[in-house]
């Protein structure tokens, strides 16, 4: 059964070891968050990719507006929704004009910013997923996910990679989708499998973009990327704790009261292997 709970997103870290952790990835994952936001829209030109959501928060959006302009993009703005931070599974139109946000996209031209709003408007995911230039076989499923009211698919993808069991499954890190509640990722879609390989092309592209802008950002998010990770649902609520044993907890907002959980475990390190 569907519950309702409003976009939010809470970030825990253990002082268990006198606050060390606390004091080294506070100002990291603001920093991740910067260049892994930065990445998509560098990403534009390439895996067929024409365009990049956009959210403009009330008041803001000058850091947007910047990298529009950087990457030599046009912005379209489509519609005013309800501002939230971190990661939504909807959009939701404001309650007043303080909490009103501009979503939007900014793409290589005219012509895809305009067939991006329509196909938004008409919910056609097929043609929003083709113009961010994700992987066909991740966009079907994703498809499929959208269908069945599945918001955060993080079971069903476990379901469709080999080898795993319903409740743990050993994956390629690049395509761990478990924090992006926080924008830490390689990725920004759900993958089909935990070992699609169109996805780990499209991710082994988008982590080159991260290191570009920020070499401390880039070691910092493989390094959360080659964590363990349990991922949660309990009535609506989404958990997600990194590490073994955890030392980082994330709260968002779920979107059922099925009860869910799957453990995912890195194939390889992957600072080993990029760092």
């Amino acid at each position: 059964m569907g519950i309702y709970v409003p976009p939010f997103t809470a970030v825990t870290i253990s002082v268990a070891d006198g606050g060390k952790r606390l004091a080294k990835w506070r100002d990291l994952l603001q920093r991740i968050d910067r260049a892994v936001f930065e990445a998509e829209f560098a990403m534009i030109g390439e895996m067929g990719r024409k365009c990049n959501t956009v959210l403009i928060p009330p008041g803001g959006g000058d850091e947007a507006l910047r990298l529009v302009k950087k990457y030599k993009l046009v912005f379209y703005p489509i519609r005013s929704v309800r501002y939230y931070e971190g990661y939504a599974h909807t959009h939701e139109p404001p309650s007043s004009d303080k909490d009103a946000a501009l979503f939007g996209v900014a793409c290589t031209d005219l012509e895809s910013a305009k067939m991006f709003a329509e196909a938004y408007a008409s919910g056609n995911h097929l043609v929003q997923g083709m113009l961010l230039g994700y992987p066909s076989c991740c966009i079907y499923s994703f498809i499929d996910f959208w269908r069945r009211g599945v918001y955060s698919p993080v079971n069903e993808i476990a379901a469709a990679t080999p080898g795993c069991t319903s409740i743990e499954c050993r994956i390629d890190p690049l395509l761990n989708p478990a924090l992006r509640y926080i924008n830490v990722k390689a990725i920004p879609f759900w993958p089909h499998s935990y070992t699609c390989k169109a996805a780990k092309k499209w991710a082994e592209k988008f982590i080159k973009k991260v290191k570009k802008i920020d070499r401390v950002a880039y070691r910092a998010l493989l390094e959360l990327l080659r964590e363990p990770v349990e991922f949660t649902q309990v009535n609506a609520i989404i958990e997600v704790r990194v590490g073994s044993p955890p030392w980082m907890k994330i709260l968002a907002q779920g979107f059922s009261d099925d009860e869910i959980y799957t453990r995912l475990i890195p194939a390889y390190d992957p600072v080993e292997r990029y760092g």
